[in-house]
């Protein structure tokens, strides 16, 4: 999955010890979704070695060619 990471996304990896692999299983294997208030699209899925992770994405626009990557944490912290 090609993606593109926005500078805060990246910050939060380092932080909270979230690696690439992580936000592409967590989003091809997604167990929920939903629209945020703040026009970003909220993914729930595993990490492959199945610890939750959220994942936040820009709302597709269609002058986007890949998913936008806003910002990610764990889901039990």
């Amino acid at each position: 999955m090609m993606l593109q990471l926005s500078a805060h996304v990246r910050r939060r990896m380092s932080e909270r010890g979230v690696r690439l692999r992580d936000i592409e299983h967590a989003l091809a294997n997604y167990i929920s979704s939903w629209p945020t208030p703040e026009g970003s699209i909220q993914y729930i899925g595993p990490s492959p070695e199945g610890r939750d992770l959220k994942v936040w994405l820009v709302a597709p626009g269609l002058s986007e060619p890949r998913p936008i990557v806003k910002s990610t944490a764990w889901k039990d912290t």
